[in-house]
């Protein structure tokens, strides 16, 4: 079940997202930055206005603009270019503009905001891509994604947000990313050291992915969702999978108790301040999530003739409609900071269906590791609660 929904999420993320990914075959209106100068030809400031202009009067199925980056100056010693600009960036209004770091470019480019009192980049264009660059330094967020409803999907994909480009923390004082309204996807992104939540998904506006990144050691959440600014008959999903979510001060994933369809999968989750939470209630004190109780890991034992490790768990299904259910197990090696186990490692998933208990094998002796899992629930039938799952169970250590 867990490869049929992978690729079900590829389908429909291709589905949405014709003009996201870079193609050599797309004839882009190219805008090339040439110096980290803050202002003047060739500057990221001057770019950016002339593609608002120029993209603009363009509609759906014409030439996209692309922001790229040559620029002609001696590399620093530090191994990057650093553009700061000494006052706000303009938005990203026009249709599909893409900022690319790495079109046509080896050499990292940092965009530090050290000397701005306000957000790095702000996107409000429909298609706009965000790829390869790092932000840091801004004195609030280093992402805005603030698209009207009627926009088309961002994409932000291969950035380092809240480090420069050797590693080293340079914090954005919000957010790394921050989510006032719109929808698409962010994916495979280092997202460290933000003074605050890693993303912050106060807005999302449509179905929103958030997968395969980096998101470490920031000062709030690592993900935080919601609640929507749209009505609350308005139902958003959101898809986190793939993530590493470590060291951050507050809770791994953490949602609004409006927030409804929001499925977290197969991501490592370790090392966090407080556990993943749905509905900011604390961890197991929400008994159901929308009719589907958490799992109960009834026995975690290391079998020596077959040399598996044999995870019994009551899944407590609550049947409706056509309703589907999957099992997410993790092994922990410690308790995170709050006394609970997390999802340090995810050792696989299965599929019940439909039955109450469920007995989940693991090749190798895992004696003395803590066992967690979280369920998946799905339904074809019921929009407001199509693809949701329950927070990690207690943690059972395997004997």
């Amino acid at each position: 079940m867990h490869t049929m929904r992978a690729t079900l999420a590829a389908v429909l993320l291709a589905l949405a997202t014709p003009l996201l990914a870079a193609d050599a075959s797309i004839p882009y209106a190219e805008f090339v930055v040439t110096t980290t100068a803050d202002d003047g030809p060739g500057s990221l400031r001057q770019a950016i206005a002339d593609s608002n202009r120029d993209c603009a009067a363009r509609s759906v199925g014409n030439v996209p603009c692309r922001i790229s980056f040559a620029i002609a100056e001696p590399l620093p010693a530090r191994g990057w270019y650093t553009i700061e600009p000494l006052s706000p960036l303009l938005p990203l209004d026009a249709f599909a503009i893409v900022v690319d770091g790495t079109y046509l470019n080896t050499t990292p480019i940092e965009l530090r905001g050290t000397n701005v009192f306000g957000d790095g980049l702000v996107l409000r264009g429909a298609f706009d891509t965000l790829r390869g660059l790092s932000i840091d330094g801004f004195f609030a967020n280093g992402v805005v994604v603030d698209q009207p409803l009627s926009s088309s999907p961002y994409l932000i994909e291969h950035n380092v947000i809240g480090s420069d480009p050797s590693g080293a923390p340079v914090p954005n004082g919000l957010r790394g990313i921050a989510i006032a309204q719109g929808w698409g996807t962010i994916r495979d992104n280092t997202i460290s050291g933000n003074a605050r939540s890693g993303i912050f998904a106060a807005g999302p506006t449509g179905h929103t992915y958030i997968l395969d990144n980096r998101i470490t050691n920031n000062g709030a959440s690592g993900i935080y969702i919601g609640p929507s600014t749209l009505h609350p008959s308005f139902i958003i999903q959101v898809d986190v999978q793939g993530n590493t979510i470590s060291g951050n001060h507050d809770f791994p994933v953490g949602t609004d108790s409006t927030v409804r369809r929001v499925a977290v999968r197969d991501n490592v989750m370790s090392g966090n301040g407080a556990p993943f939470d749905i509905g900011m209630d604390g961890p197991g004190l929400q008994p159901m999530v929308f009719d589907q109780p958490a799992p109960t890991i009834t026995s975690a034992v290391y079998d020596a003739a077959s040399g598996d490790t044999v995870v019994t768990i009551d899944v407590h299904p609550v049947h409706r409609n056509f309703d589907t259910w999957a099992l997410y197990i993790f092994a922990n090696h410690a308790l995170d900071r709050a006394g609970r186990a997390e999802a340090e490692t995810f050792l696989g998933s299965v599929s019940t269906g439909g039955a109450p208990t469920v007995v989940f094998r693991r090749h190798g002796d895992l004696r003395g590791q803590i066992i967690t899992a979280l369920t998946e629930r799905s339904t074809p039938f019921e929009f407001d609660t199509q693809d949701v799952s329950t927070e990690l169970s207690d943690g059972v250590v395997v004997k």
